[in-house]
């Protein structure tokens, strides 16, 4: 076995160093690509779960203040806010175009005067 000479050695020593720096790349990179995946199913899983309870909510179509347009609200709360017995409606309108709001005014039997908006929801997602 015939001794090796420095530079030999060196030359083995940095090889082995860059090939570690290589495979060191190599699962960053990989490491990097998982995340990256991950956060996108995330994302997606949140966006379907957002879109399921969007779909869940029934709406009651209402004409809106301008001709030709609808906004759409919650019509679990719009219902049962009238056939609640305790109120009376003094006042309903619609304040602006899609994306505008249903304003309720009501008087309850204490005497006490309030108002309920109920946010357009939009179309069906």
């Amino acid at each position: 076995m015939t001794r090796k000479s420095k530079s030999e050695v060196e030359k083995n020593r940095l090889e082995k160093q860059r090939i570690q720096m290589k495979r060191w790349e190599i699962k960053q990179a990989a490491a990097k690509a998982r995340e990256a995946k991950a956060k996108e199913q995330k994302r997606l899983r949140d966006l379907n779960a957002h879109l399921r309870k969007q779909r869940a909510i029934k709406r009651v179509e209402i004409p809106s203040q301008y001709v030709g347009e609808s906004i759409f609200v919650h019509k679990r709360i719009y219902e049962g806010f009238m056939k609640d017995k305790t109120i009376t409606i003094q006042r309903m309108y619609p304040v602006g175009g899609s994306g505008g709001k249903l304003v309720i005014e009501f008087k309850s039997r204490a005497g006490k005067v309030g108002e309920l908006e109920l946010q357009d929801l939009g179309l069906m997602p």
